[in-house]
């Protein structure tokens, strides 16, 4: 829905309407007498009783990924940037330059991968660039965060509070959120780790509401992809069988870190990936490619491992399977190889 009054404009999902607090405004500030929030929350209930509400995040409805009109879906997801050039090609230039990087590729395989954990009945998991500066982290999460769209919006930065961060990732719902940065945060550890764990229990949490009650947040369910220098998996016990942590050297070269880093800016790049989901999911295909390397990664090992085995799965299987769409086969065994 879209409620003005006098310039101020706000965009709200059909789920929010009787909850001004989470309306997303633009243009003016947000009014701030409750009495007229509340009253503009009641004509609007009343006036859209029998129009049909569109989802305001991103919903898997079985192998169909609902997405909502772009403008009032999460900032920036599935945004392209130009319509000239073959973005298919660019992206098989991309993948050709990952596999000789498998770190990469593994990455590549987690953001496309992890955007089909519901239909695969995966519980969402944290995959955690970790090292020093220089060492590929930054050019991995730029071309992640342009698979999804206009990484000017895409790529979140660890500066923020653990109630910003949980209500990004309700909008955001079942596709991969990237944060860089994590010495950014004015968190402490033990902080971050109860935040990573909320993120990816895969529990939807009860609220209340200001005008009294309460209500149950649907849970995210994808991936978080993240980087900094220092390790996430020590803040709390329930961590590290869902937390992957990837090491640097991300790249194998400063001059491959630049050329993948280049392309990943070229406005070619962005929102593509994420199209192609929506537009044609394959998720048979995906669910197929993650069976058979669920059965061979999970084979004889205790249950911690058996969670982290299948988080990889995904990512293999994301490679694998968005190499064959633009047409870059080794770019799964790359994956592979780097898990």
């Amino acid at each position: 829905y879209l409620v003005a009054l006098g310039e101020w404009e706000a965009h709200i999902a059909g789920d929010a309407l009787t909850h001004p607090e989470s309306w997303s405004t633009c243009h003016e500030p947000m009014p701030t007498d409750p009495k007229v929030l509340y009253s503009l929350a009641a004509a609007v209930k009343m006036l859209g009783a029998g129009v049909p509400e569109q989802e305001g995040s991103p919903r898997w409805a079985g192998d169909v990924l609902h997405f909502p009109p772009i403008p009032y879906g999460p900032d920036g997801y599935a945004v392209t940037l130009t319509d000239e050039g073959d973005p298919l090609e660019h992206w098989r230039h991309i993948c050709e330059l990952a596999t000789e990087n498998p770190k990469v590729a593994l990455g590549i395989g987690a953001c496309y991968g992890g955007s089909y954990l519901r239909p695969l009945g995966i519980v969402p998991f944290m995959v955690h660039l970790l090292g020093d500066s220089q060492q590929g982290k930054s050019t991995l999460q730029h071309i992640l965060a342009a698979m999804l769209g206009d990484l000017e919006s895409t790529l979140e930065s660890w500066d923020g509070t653990a109630i910003g961060f949980t209500a990004y990732a309700q909008a955001v719902g079942v596709l991969p959120i990237i944060i860089e940065e994590l010495s950014a945060t004015a968190m402490n550890p033990a902080q971050v780790a109860r935040m990573i764990f909320a993120l990816i229990d895969g529990k939807g949490r009860r609220v209340g509401t200001r005008i009294g009650g309460s209500t149950r947040r649907l849970p995210y369910r994808s991936v978080v992809i993240s980087s900094g220098n220092e390790s996430v998996n020590d803040g709390h016990v329930g961590l590290p069988a869902r937390v992957l942590e990837i090491e640097t050297p991300i790249t194998n070269t400063a001059q491959a870190a630049e050329a993948l880093k280049a392309l990943a800016l070229d406005p070619l790049a962005a929102g593509w990936p994420l199209r192609w989901i929506i537009e044609d999911p394959q998720a048979d295909r995906m669910r197929s490619l993650f069976s058979a390397l669920e059965d061979r990664l999970t084979a004889g090992r205790g249950a911690a491992l058996r969670t982290n085995a299948r988080s990889l799965a995904v990512c293999i299987a994301g490679a694998e399977h968005f190499g064959e769409r633009v047409g870059c086969p080794e770019l799964g065994a790359a994956a592979e190889q780097a898990a």
